[in-house]
């Protein structure tokens, strides 16, 4: 029987020891004996970043792939047995020729493809993953039982990828785990309790937003009309404003849940991109001077011809607005269960969202000139284009 009062299995029991065993840890070396997320206002925070982590992570150094496959990973055999269908999964279409490195987004496709599926599939990536992303370290947290209430979540917070190792993970109605790094959830239990609105998603696996971008700044003020004749100048026009940051991608999770029971949520998305930066200001157009005797009909500025009044500069049109940044990619989000009770029922997202673009920045203010007339306001930055959707793959095993 775990803390929870729920009973495990003999087989649960023997499964939970060898997933701690893997991560060469045991029953004695727990982080916690329970997490309770209402012991946190806000939200219970597991990262890799001890300054950051409510609970110290047992950080573990991985050499390569195949050590990380074989500490979080699937099994080939799964695969090859026929237990596991990898038809969700993404396979990058084979490296380039010698000395041709893959881009970011293709070798992280090319890991998440070699850990989550059918690593033969992918067998030509391995040396060029573990020249260029090994080695690297891991977070690893252990416990016997989680609860997750309302307004209080259990958030996986950025740093090094990380693993949750427990018996089993009881959601309240109302709570969520929210995923903001790459994660392995194991679980020989998973329940969510009845009494929400049916509406919250239980898992939330995201990328970050980005920062919107700085306002321009003003434009240069025209120079001002001279009584002999000279005209005042037009203003200068504002300069544009930043572009906004582009959203993250959203981090791959895999959740192992084991015996489910109860309604689960799962969604993914890339982070929004941030907005673009407001346009600065066009520069106030100069000030038209008077005429002065004896030259009558010599007015300031504009009104050289002998307009009275003298008119002055137009003002300044505005800067342009930034453009907004590009939205992130959703991941992948593969769940495993063992079984589902006579309760349990999904209701995933199969194409998680990718992030919303940022929108352009708003025109910047005319520059005041010695006369109505400017140059109008600049125009809006274009909005960032969304990511691409994300993949949810659910499966029994």
């Amino acid at each position: 029987m775990d803390q929870n009062g729920q009973t495990l299995s003999p087989a649960q029991q023997q499964a939970f020891e060898a997933r701690l065993d893997r991560f060469g840890l045991s029953r004695d070396t727990l982080s916690a004996p329970s997490i309770r997320t209402g012991d946190r206002p806000g939200g219970f925070i597991l990262s890799s970043d001890p300054e950051r982590s409510h609970l110290p992570p047992t950080m573990i150094l991985v050499r390569d792939v195949a050590h990380l496959k074989a500490l979080t990973g699937i099994p080939d055999e799964e695969y090859e047995s026929g237990r596991l269908s990898d038809q969700e999964i993404s396979y990058p279409a084979p490296p380039g020729g010698q000395g041709q490195l893959p881009d970011a987004d293709t070798l992280r496709a090319a890991v998440a493809a070699y850990v989550q599926g059918n690593s033969a599939k992918v067998k030509d990536y391995e040396p060029l993953i573990n020249e260029l992303r090994m080695p690297m370290t891991i977070g690893v947290f252990a416990a016997h039982d989680v609860v997750v209430s309302a307004s209080n979540p259990l958030i996986f917070f950025p740093g090094d990828p990380t693993s949750l190792v427990c018996t089993s993970i009881t959601v309240e109605p109302g709570g969520q785990i929210i995923v903001q790094e790459t994660v392995k959830l194991y679980a020989q239990q998973f329940t969510v309790l009845d009494g929400g609105d049916g509406t919250t998603p239980t898992f939330v696996v995201t990328g970050q937003d980005g920062v919107s971008g700085a306002a321009g700044g003003a434009g240069q003020p025209g120079a001002p009309g001279d009584p002999l004749g000279l005209a005042s100048e037009d203003g200068g026009t504002g300069l544009p404003g930043g572009a906004g940051q582009a959203g993250t991608y959203s981090p791959s999770a895999t959740l192992t849940l084991g015996v489910v029971t109860g309604t689960v949520g799962v969604v993914t998305g890339g982070g929004s991109g941030g907005s673009g930066g407001q346009g600065g200001p066009g520069g106030p157009g100069g000030n038209a001077a008077a005429g002065v005797d004896p030259w009558p009909g010599w007015d300031g500025g504009i009104g050289a011809d002998g307009m009275d009044p003298p008119a002055g500069g137009k003002g300044g049109q505005g800067g342009p607005g930034g453009e907004g940044g590009q939205g992130g990619n959703g991941g992948v989000v593969a769940v495993f269960y063992t079984s589902v009770g006579s309760t349990a029922s999904w209701k995933p997202v199969y194409t998680g969202a990718g992030g919303a673009g940022g929108p352009g920045g708003p025109p910047g203010a005319p520059g005041s000139g010695g006369s109505p007339g400017d140059y109008g306001p600049g125009p809006a930055g274009a909005n960032g284009g969304s990511g691409v959707a994300g993949v949810i793959v659910i499966q029994g095993r």
